[in-house]
């Protein structure tokens, strides 16, 4: 929407993603072990009967990670060299990517006869600590950034082929609930999500010549 023709302009868009997950995390196959020496020993994290062991095992009741993603710019160009914009984003995960996750004291076996073929004792009963995938929490990542770009063509010389590029982006998403600080309780920002970033680059366009040097900042 221009509100000034070729000067002002408003942008828009929604757009709805849905990704299926890896293969590998939907196949329910692995390895179990059964260690005589965890029978009637005590875990002392849970404080019950230790657990015989498996690999982590594939979940087919994944479901695929789902989110509504909207986005709004304004963009003004002062004149033909330059441009400022401001975007905002809004992005609405409703079902999350896969996270590793571990199932204690689970019947592997419940259900399907299972016997130990060394002893034939039935393995329904036995309890196993399963790591495997879920869905992660829903959550909500607001974002704002700001953008310029000019290119100096008012610089005499060869200057008049130079410009500069900047940008800032700020984050900011609900707390992670599946990812607890053990000490204040509090849920913690959601993995892999840096506060802010930043770029910024200087460079030079002759037509025959293009080169550009870059500095980026991102937080922890």
């Amino acid at each position: 929407l221009w509100f000034i023709p070729d000067k002002l302009v408003m942008r828009g868009y929604t757009a709805k993603t849905i990704t299926r997950p890896p293969l590998g995390r939907l196949i329910p196959s692995g390895t179990c072990t059964i260690d005589q020496r965890n029978e009637n020993s005590i875990d002392p994290l849970l404080g019950d009967e230790t657990d015989q062991t498996c690999g982590r095992l594939g979940n087919p009741d994944l479901k695929p990670y789902q989110a509504q993603d909207n986005n709004l710019s304004l963009e003004w160009y002062p004149n033909r060299d330059t441009m400022f914009s401001v975007a905002f984003s809004k992005l609405n995960v409703k079902v999350g990517g896969p996270i590793g996750v571990t199932r204690n004291n689970y019947k592997v076996f419940a259900g399907t006869g299972a016997v130990d073929p060394e002893t034939g004792a039935s393995l329904e009963n036995t309890e196993f600590s399963v790591p495997t995938w879920d869905n992660g929490p829903g959550f909500q990542r607001n974002g704002v950034e700001f953008t310029s770009k000019t290119a100096f063509t008012f610089l005499p010389w060869l200057l008049r082929y130079t410009g500069a590029d900047f940008n800032y982006s700020k984050l900011k998403s609900s707390d992670n609930v599946a990812n607890v600080d053990p000490l204040t309780g509090e849920g913690q920002p959601q993995p892999g999500e840096s506060a802010y970033f930043s770029n910024l680059s200087l460079w030079y366009d002759d037509g025959r010549l293009m080169a550009r040097i870059a500095v980026q900042g991102v937080a922890s």
